[in-house]
Order: C-alpha cells, then sequence, then structure tokens
C-alpha cells in the first residue's frame, strides 16, 4: 500500500521535470541575424528541389529588413512582425520590384524557436509547395 501512495508523488517530480525541457523558448532579442536560408520546391511527384544562401535579418522591436547576398534568395524585404507563442508572423511591407516571382516575398506564420541565440524559422507554403527554413544566429553587439 505504501508502495502506492508513492506513485502520485513520482508522477507530479517526472511532470516537473518535463515541463523544463519544453520550456525552451528565450524572450526574442532584437539585432542583427545571420546564416542560411533555404526554399525546397516540392512538386507534384516524388521530387523535390532545395536551394540556399546566406541571409540577413536585423529586426528591431516591432520591424524587420531580411536580404540575401544572392540574388533573390531570400528575397529582399521587411515589414512588420510579430511573436505569437511559438509563431512569427511576418508581414512584408516593402516595395518590391517585377522581375520575380511575387509569391516568394517571405509573409505570414512561420513556426519559431528561439534559445537565446539561435534563431530558426519555418514555413510549409501548402498553396505553392514550398517548405522556408532560416536557420540564423545573433550576431554579438560590440
Amino acid at each position: 500500500m505504501k508502495k502506492f501512495a508513492f506513485l502520485p508523488f513520482i508522477f507530479i517530480l517526472i511532470g516537473c521535470m518535463t515541463c523544463n525541457l519544453f520550456d525552451s523558448q528565450k524572450i526574442f532579442q532584437p539585432g542583427c541575424y545571420k546564416g542560411t536560408y533555404s526554399i525546397t520546391h516540392y512538386y507534384n511527384t516524388d521530387s523535390s528541389f532545395t536551394d540556399s544562401g546566406p541571409a540577413t535579418f536585423i529586426f528591431t522591436d516591432t520591424s524587420y529588413s531580411c536580404w540575401g547576398e544572392n540574388y533573390l534568395l531570400p528575397p529582399s524585404g521587411g515589414g512588420k512582425y510579430s511573436i505569437i507563442d511559438d509563431k512569427m508572423v511576418l508581414n512584408d511591407t516593402a516595395p518590391h520590384t517585377a522581375e520575380f516571382d511575387w509569391t516568394l516575398i517571405l509573409n505570414g506564420e512561420f513556426d519559431y524557436w528561439f534559445d537565446g541565440k539561435n534563431l530558426r524559422l519555418e514555413q510549409f507554403d501548402r498553396a505553392h509547395n514550398r517548405h522556408h527554413k532560416f536557420l540564423i544566429v545573433r550576431e554579438d553587439e560590440e
């Protein structure tokens, strides 16, 4: 009987320990982030194509700008952003030129992970069968 009285205590202890494992979100810090952007295009077959290149994001408290070193990878842009739970919402309001596919402009909800220095953003664009992914690191201010 004493063994069964111990069980609730063990479940509470395990529950508290696992809460900390999943609470890896840190408070987002504005600044300059550099790293890699990749986009995977899925075709209505078993094939896909991934392209990637260097990317830079600059975040202030409520706005952002982004660009890549390669032509349109990612497309340059900027606007407002917000963070809601585990989503970062980008609202691109920058003027864009007409020589590229505007469906590539980064807009909408991105799954968001931040550990205090590393930022990962991912978006599955089901309407265009694409997966956007950023793996960027906050640069230390000097």
